[in-house]
């Protein structure tokens, strides 16, 4: 989505203009925005990693102000998608035999199979 999108469905030509800053971001692909007197500024955004398959959505609320919740949620998403990318690529180890890990925990670079 663009930043501002024309609709020529209706009867007289609208220009919407998207305040959404993730959304040109890859792998983004949904925000919800809204402040309130008791939340404060608010966001909720869809991740997609496409790679993996799987949608993260991360809800912040209580930022400082409108423009941090852009940076917080931004910051917040992507420390979570390495997460998540971290603990798939560790799958296999952790599937192996408990000596691996044993070994893998006393500083051993590399994990042999027994």
């Amino acid at each position: 989505m663009t930043d501002r999108q024309n609709v020529d469905f209706v009867a007289y030509p609208q220009t919407w203009v998207n305040s959404n800053k993730l959304l040109s971001v890859p792998g983004f692909v949904g925000c919800k925005t809204g402040v309130t007197n008791t939340a404060g500024s608010c966001l909720c955004v869809a991740f997609d990693n496409k790679t993996l398959g799987k949608r993260l959505v991360t809800v912040v609320l209580g930022c400082r102000n409108i423009e941090y919740r852009w940076k917080d949620t931004f910051k917040l998403t992507l420390w979570a998608n390495q997460l998540i990318e971290r603990q798939h690529s560790m799958a296999p180890l952790m599937a192996s035999s408990p000596s691996a890990i044993d070994r893998l925990v006393k500083g051993q670079s590399t994990i042999e199979k027994p």
